[in-house]
């Protein structure tokens, strides 16, 4: 025990979401199939994004995503119910509660080398839940570009600042830097990848004031439906309505 020292225990889980997508690492994943098969791309993303906005609502920056930080777990072994594994969020060692009444500034490890922000190594900036969603944006790429159908990715996890961690710094602090200047790295025919291309190259802008909010990607077309529930789209609160399908009425003769 260390009075000066907070201990955050997690659970045991299966893999984090970095040696899932290692190719190198698939027959030690044993429930890799399994995994994929249920969350795929979409669902491992959404649940790291509410993870990290669920913090961000309560005024924690974590400062420090990368793959192998968010894990998977099997919540129901017994595969009962309609959500068998979740992604985990950890390692809050550089993670940092932000006061919104004051200003405070950037210090110390702001980041893991090669998964940080422009920001990042600016002392002068003041703390912000913007820096978590560049980075989280660079998670979104390393995720997609892995599972994405398009042969030319080979199914191998990429940084999209660079597979180099020595180029990767400096292109992330290169203001001209573009992620997506050539060719779309995912799959052009998928609306999904599509949309989510768009939704990554606001995740990574350079100038954080530029960035949506962690909600605002949540509310994004990627993750709702554009086509479904249309009648809805002007209520705030639909209402209830409750529908009665009785095949097969009985009468009882009653007596004069």
């Amino acid at each position: 025990m260390n009075n000066d020292l907070l201990y955050l225990a997690t659970e045991l889980c299966l893999c984090s979401v970095e040696d899932l997508l290692d190719p190198a690492l698939e027959k030690k994943i044993l429930m890799k199939k399994e995994i994929l098969d249920e969350l795929q791309a979409k669902e491992i993303l959404r649940q790291a994004t509410r993870g990290l906005n669920y913090l961000h609502q309560n005024n924690f920056i974590h400062r420090n995503i990368k793959p192998n930080n968010f894990l998977i777990q099997d919540v129901n072994k017994t595969g009962g119910s309609s959500c068998r594994f979740v992604v985990k969020i950890t390692d809050f060692r550089l993670t940092r509660k932000r006061d919104p009444s004051t200003k405070e500034f950037l210090s110390g490890s702001a980041a893991s080398q090669g998964w940080e922000a422009p920001e990042s190594r600016n002392q002068e900036k003041e703390l912000s839940t913007k820096l978590d969603v560049f980075i989280l944006g660079c998670f979104y790429h390393y995720v997609l570009i892995a599972l994405s159908k398009n042969g030319d990715n080979n199914g191998k996890s990429r940084h999209p600042f660079g597979d180099n961690e020595a180029q990767r710094v400096p292109n992330i602090q290169n203001l001209n830097y573009s992620v997506y200047k050539d060719k779309p790295p995912f799959n052009p025919e998928n609306k999904d990848e599509e949309e989510v291309t768009k939704l990554i190259k606001l995740m990574l802008k350079f100038k954080e004031d530029e960035r949506p909010t962690l909600q605002k990607v949540l509310d994004s077309s990627y993750y709702n439906p554009a086509e479904d529930y249309k009648l809805y789209e002007d209520y705030q609160s639909p209402g209830l309505c409750v529908i009665f399908n009785q095949q097969v009425f009985r009468f009882e003769k009653k007596e004069p």
